[in-house]
């Protein structure tokens, strides 16, 4: 599924439509044909705009996961059979990396190039501090 020459990812949406305020029974379900979750938006109720199996009402939400491609005739067999699920649309997505990071990655190597390169010198052993008496006989030698 991951190419290694491609930095994109390929996963799937879930969008549905169940007629009970609970996804877990839908989580199971793609767990057990080997999806793994990855985000899940919370459920909201929403009225149907015609009956569905005779519901007025249903609870809407959103499930991301990762799937290999053969698996997923075998998951949409498992979907049409779930008691609970109304309706449901399932999508492909291709996630690209963010723009946001790949800016960031461009500008900290542009950084690395700019950094000046410092030589380090060795150490240079100071005298120890002078006496006010030792500063002015100094003092004296250099001026005369």
């Amino acid at each position: 599924m991951n190419d290694t020459n491609n930095p994109e990812r390929v996963g799937y949406n879930i969008t549905f439509i169940t007629e009970v305020e609970d996804s877990t029974a839908l989580k199971k379900l793609l767990e057990k044909n080997g999806a793994s979750v990855s985000n899940e938006r919370p459920l909201q109720k929403i009225r149907l705009a015609y009956p569905i199996k005779k519901a007025d009402f249903g609870f809407i939400g959103l499930l991301g996961f990762s799937l290999t491609p053969e698996a997923v005739p075998a998951l949409e067999a498992a979907l049409r059979l779930e008691a609970g699920l109304l309706r449901y649309s399932l999508t492909r997505v291709i996630i690209k990396a963010s723009k946001k990071a790949e800016a960031a990655a461009n500008y900290r190597a542009r950084e690395e190039k700019r950094k000046p390169v410092f030589t380090k010198e060795p150490a240079k052993d100071f005298e120890p501090a002078l006496t006010n008496e030792a500063l002015e006989k100094k003092i004296e030698e250099i001026l005369q």
